[in-house]
């Protein structure tokens, strides 16, 4: 016993009202929800955001270990032959895991974990890519204009005389050229910061407001990549009844 790991998965969360309800565990169905789940995806990056997302439900991880009453019957074909029937696993916290003992003796400088059961993963799957070009690529369709489209108001907005949007998911250096739909420069800014985000305030290079209507917006961020986004803008009616 001590070579393979047992995971135990809970039934979690209400699949019928969570935006999340595809990862919550489903009843007993002998694995197949896991299998597909963990099923390699055309991308990658899903794969690794699956195994992520299921960890989830996870309850219970253990190593299975023989009873000392288990009299072992061999066979030289078939190594789990000594299971003769179904097994039953108790998983028992309260009862601390027994020091390894062995035939051979063991320098006690060299001894592990005080021989104790021990094992080791690693996280290199999951840690963040950085200064990956094909990884920058992708992530430029994530970049949005929000909100979109927007209708005379948005919570980013603190007063009646404020209009706000943002350009989201934005790499650290890039350009942003917005163009009305005739092609002409509407404005530009050119972001060099970590922030990922870059506000706008509706307002053209002269500080004049923009008219109500579809725009098009250009990100160029050098060494990665272009992305394109077309919003779409009504705004409201200037009003000074605060005042």
């Amino acid at each position: 016993g001590g070579k393979h790991v047992i995971y135990v998965f809970g039934h979690n969360g209400d699949t019928t009202t969570s935006s999340n309800a595809k990862y919550y565990m489903p009843a007993y169905d002998e694995g197949r929800w896991l299998h597909n789940m963990l099923t390699p995806l055309t991308s990658e990056t899903g794969v690794q955001n699956n195994k992520r997302k299921i960890w989830q439900n996870a309850m219970w991880v253990t190593y299975p270990t023989l009873s000392q009453e288990v009299v072992m019957q061999t066979n030289p074909t078939d190594p789990y032959y000594f299971i003769t029937s179904d097994v039953t696993f108790n998983i028992s916290i309260a009862n601390p895991y027994q020091q390894s003992v062995g035939d051979l003796a063991v320098d006690s400088a060299n001894v592990k974990n005080d021989n104790l059961p021990l094992y080791n993963f690693s996280l290199k799957d999951l840690v963040p890519v950085k200064n990956d070009n094909l990884t920058a690529k992708d992530a430029l369709d994530l970049i949005r204009v929000v909100p979109n489209p927007y209708y005379g108001y948005c919570s980013y907005e603190k007063s009646q005389l404020d209009y706000k949007a943002k350009i989201t998911n934005l790499p650290q250096t890039c350009t942003i050229s917005i163009y009305n739909i005739s092609g002409t420069l509407i404005r530009r800014f050119k972001k060099d910061s970590p922030l990922p985000y870059q506000d706008w305030d509706l307002k053209n290079e002269y500080g004049i407001t923009i008219a109500s209507g579809v725009y098009i917006f250009h990100i160029d961020a050098p060494g990665i990549g272009e992305k394109i986004v077309k919003w779409f803008g009504a705004l409201r009616p200037l009003d000074l009844n605060s005042f």
